[in-house]
């Protein structure tokens, strides 16, 4: 072997993984790999499997999952709410996946997640943690206008986590990030949409 290629079957180190040589399979198309639910069919498993015989150091998989229960709107409603909701939209699949992502790793670094848990000095003191992060989201706003409390007003999350329904026309108070992409996820729908914001742009 010429000497351009003497380092390709050593062992490489990436983060706290050691690869036994430097030999990479690339990404390829998944169409026809997956299956309905995003997992990976039999026949996809087999071909990996005999792939990894081969000796390759590294194989990039195409996009599928790697846990076949992940399911944003499942896991920890509290924990993942503010963040499942902008990933709702179907044009927002990126977010989807970024979220199974890190339920996915958090899993795997063993992160232990307490949910319906009030925060307390008497909490603090007793985990004796070495930084407290807070981190608590946000809350939706409701204006004080006449007819706020009608049932026909709902807030975006609760729209958007299915707890609420809409009719076939919709008013969005809030030109902001979520006001758009929930007008803009309606009117995909086919319902008749106003935004109605307070500021000139």
């Amino acid at each position: 072997m010429s000497e351009a290629f003497s380092k390709l079957f050593e062992p490489v180190g990436i983060g706290q993984v050691t690869l036994k040589n430097r030999v990479a399979m690339a990404p390829m198309e998944t169409i026809g790999m997956i299956n309905p639910d995003g997992s990976l069919t039999k026949r996809a498993i087999d071909y990996y499997v005999e792939r990894a015989k081969g000796g390759v150091g590294l194989i990039i998989s195409g996009l599928f999952k790697v846990e076949n229960d992940i399911d944003p709107l499942t896991y920890g409603q509290p924990l993942v709410s503010s963040a499942v909701l902008p990933s709702v939209p179907d044009f927002k699949e990126d977010l989807r996946r970024l979220n199974n992502w890190y339920k996915t790793q958090l899993r795997k670094l063993g992160v232990e997640i307490k949910l319906e848990t009030e925060v307390t000095p008497e909490l603090v003191e007793r985990e004796n943690p070495d930084e407290v992060f807070v981190a608590t989201g946000s809350n939706s706003i409701k204006p004080d206008v006449p007819g706020i409390e009608r049932s026909n007003v709902v807030t975006a999350m609760d729209l958007l986590l299915g707890r609420e329904k809409a009719g076939d026309s919709a008013v969005v108070i809030g030109g902001g990030l979520i006001g758009c992409e929930t007008a803009l996820w309606l009117a995909k729908q086919g319902r008749k949409v106003t935004i109605v914001e307070m500021l000139p742009e």
